[in-house]
Formats: structure tokens, sequence, C-alpha cells
């Protein structure tokens, strides 16, 4: 996730949501570590929407960050915990 956090410093959302995502698919993370990755991935899709060029891929952009925060409380609700990973 170093990488995806670097990607964030340089305001380059759309590879950093892509490097969150293949933290994501490494197969040692279990699912509450899975929170924080998935947190970032929709936190970098919310603000590359900000910066998208079309009404479409706006849409898509949000579309995405909307799933991601659901999935990121899906996995916190699944521990029980309500702590918030960022």
């Amino acid at each position: 996730m170093g990488k995806a956090k670097e990607l964030e410093k340089k305001y380059s959302w759309l590879e950093g949501a892509k490097s969150y995502e293949q933290a994501i698919n490494s197969d040692s993370m279990i699912s509450y570590d899975k929170a924080e990755p998935m947190e970032g991935i929709g936190f970098c899709y919310d603000l590359a929407s900000r910066q998208a060029e079309t009404v479409e891929e706006f849409k898509k952009l949000r579309q995405l960050a909307a799933e991601a925060y659901l999935n990121t409380t899906s996995l916190l609700g699944t521990e029980g915990s309500l702590k918030c990973p960022r």
C-alpha cells in the first residue's frame, strides 16, 4: 500500500485506486485488513471524479467511489467494528 499512498501524494488518483486494488487482491490480506485499502479506493475515485473531463466519466468515478465506500462499511461490519481505518 506504500505505492498507493505515494501516488495519492502526487495526486495520481486513478493510479492510486489501481494500486489499492492490487493490494486487496493479494492473497495475504484477511478481510479486516482489506478495509483500509478499500477506503483508499473510494477516496481516490472520489477525488479523481473532481478532475473528470466529461459528465459520463464523473458519474462513473462517483459510482466507483460509492461502491468502494459501501464495501468498506461492509468489511468493517463483518468484524463488528466501527473503527474508521483512515
